[in-house]
């Protein structure tokens, strides 16, 4: 038969610097084509399929926020299923099997040292928004699902190479999703050369077949919105005798905290010092007549280089209320050589044996980092359906009970989308709480001025007891914000998964954040309050862990300034050069230039010298000084459509804290 593979297609598979995949329609015929996608409904209707999983023996895992797909392990063909059933997937299979003689007779063929072994699967996507992760094919890959996990597997044993994917979908269209994203970026060619960064989509069409190469080509499948199938057969090479360096993957399975041997390290670790601990001094927060133990809540953390990272997470879950439904999702970026089974090792030093399990991670290269906002976007794939969301900075102390309180107080708060958030006041290393009046006091955001970019700072204000109203009741009810802090606050799952979510293009923007999104929540209906009490507490100097600064390059700060940019427009702000000189105009150039400081973020007692009550809480306002600029529609990452910014009161500060310091 004529072959399907041009020269062309072998130079683009072979070529020591390109994207290593290349793309065939119409390999069967329409008619075979259909029949073959009869034939795979018909095994996923028999219940042959099962939950795909990655890794393989004992290093299996399962997770459908990474991958969402049900697959069948084809060993003897389709027709040796049970039923029997198949002769169209049959003759996509010897179709497949003929394209893995071409290129083991081929030229490409021999430098691969292809030899005749392949492995074959049957997947389905569900649809649902259920997509695969980033990921290398090649055997050993942490997100890839191995058949084998034998002791015979050696250095020289066979490994996939090649991957061809035939699609089965009749009448794909572009609202399902589903697309196969090939990354360009991280394509290393025979030589070692480099390709450029890019991503390239391909639609899952029926009749479709890509090529790619399994080890060196790193790729996902974007959310699906209907059925998805494709049968993968994988060729197999014997790798070269000289070990090329493995490409590192881009994100490390997430682990349960702590594995079975990380635990039995921790059953012979010697306890923590106690040493400048001043927690068990706190006052355990009140839980009430009928305290809500069983709503699950889900904690995200994202995290750079941060040490205190795993402390943080212990003390959450050890102070919960009812730690059995806490889940935590953390981004981990850290070194090069970390892995999340280390992290978990860690994390096992930190963590009772009853709260074992209540992590999952996703472990990336801190080069790769991105920003707090592009993290807390990756964070959200942990999310497993909890109706209650907490995002935390990774450097916190938790009083006793703050799970069990926090959802008494929302629910008490005069509002039917409320969130809970503030700065709260600080800790010193290791675990030194606060033991005075300003343990159990409450904190309220209040505007500080404009930094020199044009963007709102913030700072908190300690709200002194007598301040409060004289009875116990109204003293314990939330305080009513305008602004939103990012490193604490709680709420409904909907508010931060579903009505505004985490923009992806926000890449490394710090500054800008808390604005953005305390305008888009406003907007899309949520209401900002203060916990009544001090919940948790915060570590406010910097001077333990690096920021993601320090890889700061010309591209990055161009991301960035693309980043700022996107919340100037979607907050009406003019650009970078009027917004500066609206910031100045708005809050005095003294105050513009100091709140460009990062320790302008920081809890401090109240003081007649924070912002006027009556200045802008939003940059846009601050934007009018010098002429704002147009709101711009960002679809899901723009404003929302319940209410406009020129609804937010901007008297709340006031209402919460006296003029006099405490």
């Amino acid at each position: 038969s004529k072959p399907v593979l041009t020269p062309a297609d072998l130079f683009v598979l072979g070529a020591r610097s390109g994207p290593a995949a290349v793309v065939k329609d119409a390999l069967m015929g329409g008619a075979a084509a259909r029949l073959a996608s009869g034939d795979a409904r018909h095994v996923q209707a028999g219940g042959y399929m099962r939950p795909a999983g990655m890794g393989a023996g004992a290093r299996r895992w399962q997770d459908d926020g990474y991958r969402g797909d049900h697959l069948l392990w084809v060993t003897g063909g389709i027709a040796d299923q049970p039923d029997g059933t198949g002769p169209g997937l049959e003759a996509v299979l010897r179709k497949l099997a003929s394209i893995g003689k071409e290129l083991r007779a081929s030229r490409l063929g021999k430098e691969l040292g292809l030899v005749p072994r392949t492995s074959v699967q049957l997947a389905w996507y569900p649809g649902a928004g259920r997509g695969y992760v980033k990921h290398l094919d090649a055997d050993g890959g942490v997100h890839a699902e191995s058949t084998s996990s034998s002791a015979e597997d050696t250095d020289s044993s066979p490994r996939r190479t090649v991957t061809a994917v035939y699609y089965l979908n009749p009448d794909w269209c572009a609202r399902d999703g589903g697309c196969l994203r090939v990354h360009l970026g991280g394509n290393k060619g025979a030589g070692g050369g480099q390709l450029g960064g890019g991503t390239w989509d391909v639609e899952p069409v029926l009749d479709r077949v890509v090529l790619f190469r399994s080890n060196i080509v790193e790729h996902e499948v974007l959310p699906s919105f209907a059925p998805r199938f494709a049968l993968t057969m994988w060729f197999y090479g014997r790798p070269p005798r000289r070990a090329a360096p493995a490409a590192a993957p881009t994100m490390l399975a997430p682990v349960s905290w702590p594995p079975a041997a990380a635990a039995q390290a921790a059953a012979a670790a010697a306890p923590l010092t106690a040493e400048g601990d001043t927690r068990a001094q706190l006052a355990p927060l009140p839980l009430g007549d009928a305290p809500d133990l069983t709503s699950e809540i889900f904690v995200s953390i994202v995290s750079y280089r941060d040490p205190e990272a795993l402390p943080t997470i212990a003390d959450l879950l050890s102070t919960a209320a009812a730690p059995q439904r806490v889940r935590v999702g953390l981004v981990l970026h850290s070194g090069a050589a970390a892995t999340a089974e280390g992290a978990a090792a860690a994390a096992a030093l930190l963590l009772p044996p009853a709260l074992r399990g209540r992590v999952a991670t996703i472990v990336m290269d801190a080069a790769e980092a991105a920003g707090p906002c592009w993290a807390r976007h990756v964070a959200a794939a942990l999310w497993r359906g909890e109706p209650y969301v907490l995002q935390s900075d990774s450097h916190m102390r938790f009083r006793r009970n703050w799970d069990a309180y926090l959802l008494a107080t929302l629910r008490r708060c005069p509002s039917p989308r409320p969130i809970l958030t503030t700065y709260p006041s600080g800790y010193e290393l290791p675990n030194r709480v606060p033991t005075g009046p300003e343990q159990t006091q409450a904190t309220v955001l209040c505007p500080m001025g404009f930094g020199a970019d044009g963007m709102l700072r913030q700072r908190a204000r300690r709200v002194a007891q007598q301040q409060r109203a004289s009875s116990a009741a109204a003293a314990a009810e939330p305080l009513r914000s305008v602004l939103w802090a990012a490193g604490f606050n709680f709420g409904p799952s909907g508010a931060l998964l579903r009505d505004a979510r985490y923009d992806p293009a926000l890449r490394h923007v710090f500054f800008g954040e808390e604005a953005a999104m305390a305008a888009r929540l406003f907007t899309a209906g949520y209401d900002f309050y203060a916990p009544p009490q001090a919940v948790a507490y915060h570590l406010w100097t910097r001077a333990h862990r690096p920021s993601f600064r320090e890889n700061e390059t010309a591209e990055t700060a161009r991301e960035r300034q693309r980043g700022e940019a996107r919340i100037r427009a979607v907050l009406g702000m003019p650009p970078a050069a009027a917004a500066a000189a609206a910031a100045a105009a708005a809050g005095g150039a003294a105050a513009a230039a100091a709140a460009a400081e990062s320790s302008a973020q920081q809890c401090a007692d109240s003081s007649d010298e924070d912002a006027d009550d009556g200045a802008a809480l939003l940059p846009a306002a601050a934007a009018g000084a010098a002429g704002a600029g147009s709101v711009v529609d960002l679809g899901e990452y723009g404003l929302g459509k319940e209410r406009t910014l020129a609804q937010v009161h901007v008297g709340v500060c006031s209402e919460n804290v006296g003029a006099e310091p405490m």
